[in-house]
């Protein structure tokens, strides 16, 4: 009797640990949402500044920015595959790489007059 008592404790800390597990990938998922909806943002932003040449090389880089982003994270996690972490950690990390690309997007809306390695014309 004993040992089914502790097969239940056993089993009830697995079903725990399983769920906490599960609300660590949701929030992983989340930020990377939230990332990617805000990238989304300024990419359209900037977008609407930039036209001809301009607009086809922002484009440009900015699908090898995609690519390398999810080549990076792929990378990052690679040892991961197939576990029950690398989820979590491949939406980490791409929610880490959007936010900094974010941040890198913004700054050129938002160049200061002169600033010569400002991608976007006055």
């Amino acid at each position: 009797m004993k040992a089914c008592g502790s097969a239940g404790i056993a089993l009830a800390l697995g079903m725990v640990l399983s769920s906490g597990a599960l609300a660590q990938e949701q929030d992983a998922g989340a930020g990377f949402q939230t990332a990617d909806k805000a990238l989304n943002v300024a990419y359209k932003t900037l977008s609407r500044r930039l036209q001809g040449d301009e607009l086809a090389k922002l484009r440009t880089t900015q699908r090898a920015w995609l690519a390398f982003r999810d080549a990076e994270c792929a990378f990052q996690t690679q040892w991961t595959e197939g576990g029950s972490i690398q989820p979590q950690l491949l939406a980490g990390c791409l929610a880490e790489l959007t936010t900094q690309r974010v941040t890198q997007l913004e700054y050129y809306l938002n160049c200061q007059e002169g600033d010569l390695t400002c991608p976007l014309p006055p």
